[in-house]
């Protein structure tokens, strides 16, 4: 999971040596300017592990993510904000678990970051990533800044030729 950016084109600049590790093997932050933006680009992985998910959520509130240039985050949280809006069971199935959602929703609110499919689609169920025999998430998100307004966020749904739903994961393209 991560944000690829395309840098040969002539509206990319990524800066040098800004590359920084805020969570150990787990998030990485890179620092680019887009059309005259300074943005950084986060790319995050939070355990499965409950314990040490929250941990990472620990060291990723104490980073300095958001608070020098607008952020881009995307990443495999293993959690959901809202279990209702960002899950939806198959029946005769235990609910799911979502050890630290609420803990992230707040880390990310603190930061300034909003979920950006709820940012263009508004507060509905689905758009889900992870797909498994019993419960289907939004685990893989992108965070943009709560005030976006140089951001065009366009849903569009992932080519054919580019994902197959058969390679080895079960995770969608966010």
């Amino acid at each position: 999971v991560g944000i690829a950016i395309r840098d040969s084109s002539p509206r990319v600049k990524m800066l040098p040596d800004t590359a920084e590790t805020l969570v150990e093997g787990r998030c990485l932050r890179v620092r680019c300017v887009i059309e005259s933006k300074e943005l950084e680009l986060i790319s995050i992985y939070l355990s499965a592990t409950p314990n040490l998910r929250a941990t990472q959520i620990e060291a990723l509130r104490g980073s300095p993510v958001g608070r020098e240039h607008d952020t881009l985050m995307g990443g495999d949280f293993n959690c959901v904000e809202d279990v209702e809006r960002d899950t939806r069971k198959h029946v005769n199935r235990e609910e799911y678990g979502n050890a630290h959602g609420s803990k992230l929703r707040t880390t990310m609110n603190e930061i300034g970051l909003i979920d950006a499919y709820n940012l263009v689609n508004g507060n509905i169920k689905g758009g889900f990533t992870r797909l498994s025999g019993t419960v289907h998430t939004r685990i893989d998100r992108i965070y943009s800044p709560i005030a976006c307004s140089n951001i065009n966020w366009q849903t569009i749904g992932p080519h054919p030729a580019l994902f197959t739903g058969k390679g080895a994961s079960d995770h969608l393209p966010v």
